[in-house]
C-alpha cells in the first residue's frame, strides 16, 4: 500500500490534475441523451466520451454535479469496468458528494487504479477544505480511522495525505493545523513527509522554515530536497540560509536552482545573479524554471537576462521570459516585448500584447485583433484568451463576429472574453450566444449573463 502512495507522490505534479487519459476508449452516447439533467447516466457517459469536445464533456460534468440524481450515479461509477468512467466519477465527487462519500473515495484512493486514486485524493482534499476545525484535524492526524483492519493503515495514510493537500490548497489556517503539519514533517511515512513539505509552504510562519531547514540535511531523495527548497522560497521568511548553500552548488541543476531561489527569498539578494545565469543553461527545463523564479523575484537586476531570454530558441523559455518582464511594467522592456508581437508561437505574441497593453501601448489590442483573424486557429485561441484578460471595448465587434465560427473552442473563448469586457454591446452579443444551437455555447452564455446580473 505504502509503495503505491510513494509512486503517486512522485508523479502528482504532472498527473493528478489530468481530466481524462488519452489511452482510454470512448463511450457510446445514443442520440437524444445529450445534456439531459434528468438522465445522469447519460451525462456521465458524455463526460467520459473522449470523442467529444472538451467543452461538451465539461458541460456534461457540470450538469451531472448539479443534478439531484447525480450522486448515486457517480458512486456507482467508481466501480465501473471502464477506467475513464472511474476517473471522472472520482473527480466529480469532490464537488457533488460532500463528506457523505468519504469512505467510498478513501477505498478508491488506496486502490491500484493510479489516476482514479489521484482524483479521489484530490476530491477528498476539496471536501476536507470546508470541514469545521475539529473534524478537519481528526483527518489530518489520522485518528478518525482506528487501526482495526488490514487496510486501516493505508486508509489512514490516504486520509492524512488528502488533508495535507487541503492545507497546501490554502485551507483556512489555524495554530492547531500548523502544529500538526509540522509534526508530519518527521512522520515515518515517506509520502506523508513529502505531503507535509508541500503543505508547509502555506503555513507562512517562522517555525515552518526552521523545521524545513532542520530536516533538509537528513533527506536523501532529490525530489524532496527540491520540494523543501521550493517551500522555503514560497515562505519568504528572512533568516539563516547557510544550510542551503551546499545545495546551491549541487551537481543536480534543478536542486541547485531551487536552493538559489530559497536563499534569495531568505535574504541573499546576490543570488539573483546566479538565478539569472541559469537562463543560459543548456537544458530547456532549467531555463524555463529560472524565468518563472525571476518572474516572482521582481528584481530589476534580472531584466537584462530576461530580455535576452526573449530571443531563446525555445518558445517555452520565451513565453516565461515575456511573462516575467510583464511583472516589471517599465518602459525599458517595451522594445523586447514589441519584438515578440511577431513571434512564431501564438502564446508568446499574446502574452507580449497583454504586457504591452499594461504599459499603455495603444497598438497592443490591434495586434491581438489581427491574430484573431489569422487562418491558424491557434493564433485565434491565444488572441481570444488575451482579449479576455485585457477587456478592451475595441475588441467587441470582432469577438461578436467569431460567435458564428464553426470552431466550438474559439466561440466559447469569445463568449468568455465578451463577458469579461462587459457593456451594452457585449451583452447583446452574449444574449445572441445564449440562443446558439450548440449547448456548450448557449449554457456558457446564459451562465455568464446570469452571473453579471447578480
Amino acid at each position: 500500500m505504502r509503495g503505491r502512495f510513494i509512486i503517486r507522490a512522485q508523479a502528482a505534479t504532472s498527473l493528478c490534475f489530468l481530466f481524462l487519459p488519452a489511452f482510454c476508449a470512448p463511450l457510446a452516447l445514443h442520440a437524444g441523451e445529450e445534456f439531459r439533467a434528468d438522465d445522469p447516466g447519460a451525462l456521465l457517459a458524455l463526460a467520459a466520451d473522449l470523442n467529444r469536445h472538451q467543452r461538451e464533456r465539461e458541460l456534461a460534468a457540470e450538469l451531472l454535479v448539479s443534478s439531484p440524481q447525480g450522486l448515486p450515479v457517480l458512486l456507482a461509477g467508481l466501480s465501473n469496468e471502464r477506467s475513464v468512467v472511474r476517473q471522472v466519477a472520482a473527480k466529480l465527487l469532490g464537488s457533488a458528494g460532500g463528506i457523505a462519500c468519504e469512505q467510498e473515495l478513501l477505498d478508491v484512493a488506496v486502490g491500484n487504479d493510479f489516476l482514479t486514486a489521484e482524483n479521489a485524493l484530490n476530491s477528498l482534499s476539496r471536501i476536507y477544505s470546508s470541514l469545521p476545525e475539529q473534524e478537519f484535524l481528526s483527518r489530518l492526524d489520522g485518528n478518525r480511522i482506528p487501526l482495526i483492519s488490514p487496510t486501516a493503515p493505508a486508509l489512514r495514510e490516504a486520509m492524512q495525505l488528502a488533508a495535507l493537500r487541503s492545507v497546501a490548497g490554502k485551507r483556512k489556517m489555524s495554530d492547531a493545523v500548523a502544529a500538526q503539519v509540522l509534526v508530519l514533517l518527521t512522520s515515518e511515512s515517506e509520502v506523508l513527509r513529502e505531503g507535509a513539505v508541500a503543505a508547509s509552504a502555506a503555513l507562512g510562519c517562522e517555525n515552518a522554515a526552521e523545521k524545513l531547514l532542520h530536516i533538509l540535511p537528513g533527506e536523501n531523495r532529490p525530489r524532496v530536497q527540491k520540494a523543501i527548497c521550493q517551500a522555503l522560497a514560497a515562505l519568504k521568511i528572512p533568516g539563516d540560509f547557510s544550510a542551503l548553500l551546499p545545495y546551491a552548488t549541487d551537481d543536480d541543476k534543478e536542486i541547485a536552482l531551487e536552493a538559489l531561489a530559497a536563499t534569495f527569498a531568505m535574504g541573499k539578494t546576490a543570488a539573483i545573479i546566479d538565478i539569472a545565469n541559469c537562463l543560459e543553461n543548456h537544458e530547456t527545463k532549467i531555463r524555463v524554471r529560472a524565468a518563472r523564479i525571476l518572474r516572482d523575484a521582481l528584481s530589476p537586476e534580472a531584466i537584462p537576462a530576461l530580455v535576452r531570454a526573449c530571443e531563446d530558441v525555445s518558445w517555452q523559455v520565451r513565453l516565461e521570459a515575456v511573462k516575467a518582464l510583464a511583472q516589471y511594467q517599465t518602459p525599458a522592456i517595451s522594445t523586447a516585448l514589441q519584438a515578440r508581437l511577431s513571434d512564431e508561437y501564438p502564446g508568446v505574441r499574446a502574452e507580449a500584447a497583454v504586457a504591452l497593453h499594461a504599459t499603455g501601448m495603444v497598438g497592443a489590442v490591434a495586434a491581438l485583433l489581427d491574430d484573431l483573424k489569422n487562418n491558424d486557429v491557434n493564433y485565434r485561441y491565444a488572441a481570444a484568451k488575451a482579449l479576455r484578460q485585457i477587456r478592451s471595448q475595441q475588441a467587441v465587434g470582432l469577438l461578436d463576429k467569431t460567435l458564428t465560427d464553426a470552431d466550438l473552442e474559439l466561440v466559447c473563448l469569445s463568449v468568455e472574453a465578451l463577458a469579461a469586457i462587459g457593456g451594452e454591446e457585449a451583452d447583446k452579443s452574449l444574449q445572441n450566444a445564449a440562443q446558439d444551437d450548440r449547448k456548450p455555447v448557449s449554457f456558457l452564455a446564459k451562465r455568464l449573463l446570469s452571473t453579471r446580473k447578480k
